[in-house]
């Protein structure tokens, strides 16, 4: 009776659990998908359907592989070196949010795209549908084949990315794929480096690998990254410049706000026991943003605290020189 003479504009499902329900009832009442729109939230084969025939206005998805698959990416990482992700800004613990991810019926997901979702993208040799015992409609992926490149502003000399290089092997490891990663030698000047970087980000996505990941510590990069996209090469961008990558729309930035980071950090020295009447800010690589946003977060946090402790600037200190410091 809810939906005799179709008294509502419109009509959300909070789950689909009830979709085939509110349909029939749709159907039985004579209302018009197109004037009383009905949508719902997760995905299913008759969901999908709904969605093709018009019938639902758009589904709203949680995103269920991704739920399940980074459920153990994440314990395991936990689990072998006790490391998490931090806050994220939906709330004041680790949460990562994997959606929402709304499907329009204007743009609904094709039948081999929803085979995929269905069966939850089966990984090869395994090919089997969701009940184990009947092969999958979705070909199975081989990640033997896949090809992941990066390109970081890291150079030989620089212990700090020791570590992120070995982490990516082993990442790369465990998932089977093939991973081309190179270090760069240092160089005193840093466009240099910058302008080695774009030529090999623009080759590696010219060959075609399946995805890239980068470092965006100056614009001169940017119009290679530009050409990955238009190549249909996904680009993650990691460390180094996260508004670069926002404004790209890139699909994911791996790292911290680095203006959060150096603000909290200017609070907390203005914060000390010591008393501070002057502030300044070193940086060992001239214009790179992670640190240009560094010290400009740290300023704003040490004028937050104590305006009255005089800030005399960022100080360009190549690392190896030893006179300066």
């Amino acid at each position: 009776t809810m939906f005799k003479d179709c008294p509502y504009d419109a009509v959300l499902l909070a789950s689909s659990e009830l979709l085939e329900y509110a349909l029939k009832a749709y159907e039985e009442n004579g209302c018009d998908y197109t004037t009383n729109p009905i949508a719902t939230f997760d995905t299913s084969k008759d969901i999908h359907i709904g969605l093709s025939s018009g019938k639902l206005a758009f589904t709203v998805s949680s995103a269920q592989y991704l739920q399940g698959a980074f459920s153990v990416m994440a314990a395991t990482m936990f689990a072998t070196n006790g490391k998490a992700l931090a806050p994220s800004s939906e709330s004041t613990f680790g949460m990562q949010t994997v959606g929402p991810v709304i499907t329009t019926k204007q743009y609904p997901l094709t039948d081999s795209e929803h085979e995929c979702q269905n069966d939850a993208f089966p990984v090869c040799p395994y090919n089997k549908a969701l009940d184990g015992v009947g092969e999958s409609l979705c070909d199975c992926t081989d990640r033997k084949k896949i090809k992941i490149a990066g390109v970081l502003h890291a150079v030989t000399t620089d212990e700090f990315w020791d570590v992120i290089y070995e982490s990516t092997q082993h990442a790369a490891d465990d998932f089977g794929v093939e991973l081309i990663l190179d270090r760069l030698e240092p160089n005193d000047d840093p466009d240099i480096l910058h302008e080695k970087m774009a030529a090999q980000i623009e080759s590696l996505c010219k060959q075609s690998v399946d995805g890239i990941f980068v470092t965006i510590p100056h614009e001169i990069v940017l119009e290679e990254i530009e050409l990955c996209l238009k190549l249909n090469v996904p680009v993650v961008s990691i460390n180094a410049g996260p508004e670069y990558s926002k404004n790209l729309e890139l699909y994911h930035h791996i790292g911290m706000v680095e203006k959060n980071a150096g603000k909290q950090a200017g609070r907390r020295m203005a914060s000390s026991d010591q008393k501070m009447t002057k502030a300044l800010c070193l940086m060992h690589a001239k214009d790179n943003v992670v640190l240009t946003d560094r010290c400009g977060g740290f300023e704003a946090g040490v004028a937050e605290i104590n305006p009255g402790i005089e800030y005399l600037g960022s100080i360009d200190v190549p690392a190896d020189n030893e006179e300066r410091y």
